[in-house]
C-alpha cells in the first residue's frame, strides 16, 4: 500500500514534539516561579499535541474502510508487538534506573518498575487498549454520520463535562459536596467507552476521510496560534493562582489540546510535499516509534548527570534536537536487527 505522505510528516513532527515536551518537563516542574519558567512553559505548551497526533494517525490508518480488519492478525501482529515492546523496554528502563540511577538492584524494586513502566511507556498500554477495542469501534464508525455522532458524544463526555466539574469546584468551592454527588451520579452512567483516547482515534479517521480542505487554511494558522497562546497564558495564570507549576490545561484530554491537534493535523495535511526532504521524512517516519522508545534514556541521563538546561531555558529546542537526532541514529541501527524490528520497535 502506498504511503500517505502527510501522515509521515505528522509522525515526524509529533515525535519531535514529544521529545521537546520531555526535555522541557523538568524545567517546567522545577523552576517556577521565574523568567526561565515562562520559557519552559512556552516550549512545554507548544509540544502538547504530540501524543494526540500519534493516536489520530493510528485512527486514520486502522479505521480506513478499505483496510480489512483481521482480528487474529491484529492480536498476533499488532497487539503482540506492543506487548513485547512494553516488556522489553520496561525491563531495560527498570534496570537502567534501578541499578545505575537509584542504586537499587532489589528484585522486588526492579519487578515493580517493570510492571509500572517508565513514564513514557504508558503510551504503549494505551495503544494496546485501543487495538483491543478496534473490532468493536470500526463497524460503528463506518459512515460519516456515525463518526460525527461518536465524536460529539466523545467531546462532551471526555473534554467538556469533566472540565465543567473541575471549573465549578474552583469557582464554587462551597458547593463541592453537592457537585461531588452530581459527578458520582454521572460516573455511575458508565460511559467510559467514549472516554480517553478513543475520541482521538476516531477523530483521525474522520479528518482523514471526510474533511475537505479547499484553501490554504489560513484560518487554521490563526486558530492554532490563538489556542496555543491561550493555553500558555492560562497555564501561567492558573500556576500563579495555585502557587505551583500547574499543567492541568495541558492534559491530553483538555479542550485546548484537542483544538491544537485538529489544527496541526489539517495544516500538515494541506501542505504541499517538498520533494527535497520527502525521502528523509519517510525514512525518519519509518523509525519514529524507535525514536520514541529510545529518547527517554537521554532524559534520564540529563537528570542523572544534572545537565538539564533549567538554567538555560533557551537551550531547550537545541537540546531537544540533539536528543532527537541521537535517538534517531540508535533507532536506525536497532531497526537493522531483524528480531528487534519485528518485536520491540
Amino acid at each position: 500500500m502506498d504511503r500517505i505522505v502527510y501522515l509521515d510528516y505528522l509522525r515526524v513532527f509529533a515525535t519531535f514534539a514529544v521529545v521537546m515536551l520531555h526535555v522541557s518537563a523538568f524545567g517546567f516542574r522545577e523552576t517556577y516561579p521565574s523568567v526561565d519558567w515562562q520559557l519552559f512553559n512556552l516550549f512545554n505548551g507548544m509540544s502538547r499535541w504530540g501524543v494526540p497526533i500519534f493516536v489520530m494517525i493510528s485512527g486514520a490508518l486502522f479505521l480506513n474502510e478499505s483496510k480489512v480488519l483481521d482480528v487474529q492478525r491484529l492480536y498476533k501482529r499488532n497487539i503482540k508487538r506492543m506487548v513485547f515492546a512494553f516488556l522489553f523496554w520496561s525491563t531495560a528502563y527498570a534496570l537502567i534506573v534501578g541499578i545505575i540511577v537509584k542504586h537499587n538492584s532489589s528484585p522486588i524494586y526492579i519487578i515493580g518498575r517493570i510492571i509500572h513502566g517508565e513514564s513514557h511507556l504508558w503510551f504503549l498500554l494505551m495503544i494496546i487498549g485501543l487495538y483491543m477495542f478496534l473490532p468493536v469501534i470500526k463497524p460503528f464508525v463506518n459512515t460519516k454520520r456515525h463518526c460525527e455522532y461518536f465524536l460529539l458524544f466523545s467531546v462532551l463526555t471526555t473534554f467538556i463535562i469533566p472540565l465543567m466539574f473541575d471549573a465549578i469546584n474552583i469557582v464554587l468551592p462551597s458547593q463541592k459536596e453537592a457537585i461531588g454527588v452530581v459527578k458520582e451520579s454521572y460516573d455511575t452512567m458508565g460511559i467510559s467507552f467514549s472516554l480517553g483516547f478513543t475520541g482521538y482515534f476516531v477523530l483521525g479517521h474522520y479528518l482523514h476521510r471526510y474533511v475537505k480542505i479547499y484553501s490554504k487554511g489560513g484560518a487554521l494558522y490563526i486558530i492554532l496560534v490563538v489556542v496555543l497562546m491561550s493555553a500558555i497564558f492560562l497555564t501561567s495564570f492558573v500556576s500563579d493562582l495555585t502557587n505551583h507549576a500547574n499543567k492541568y490545561l495541558y492534559g491530553n484530554l483538555r479542550p485546548l489540546v484537542l483544538v491544537e491537534s485538529i489544527c496541526i493535523f489539517l495544516i500538515v495535511r494541506q501542505l504541499g510535499v517538498c520533494n527535497v526532504i520527502r525521502n528523509s521524512i519517510n525514512h525518519i517516519s519509518s523509525v519514529s516509534f524507535g525514536i520514541y522508545l529510545v529518547h527517554f534514556i537521554f532524559i534520564i541521563i540529563l537528570d542523572y548527570l544534572d545537565l538539564y538546561p533549567y538554567k538555560h531555558a533557551l537551550m531547550t529546542p537545541l537540546i531537544s534536537l540533539a536528543v532527537f537526532l541521537v535517538s534517531y541514529v540508535i533507532a536506525l541501527y536497532m531497526y537493522k536487527i531483524p528480531i528487534a524490528r519485528k518485536y520491540i520497535l
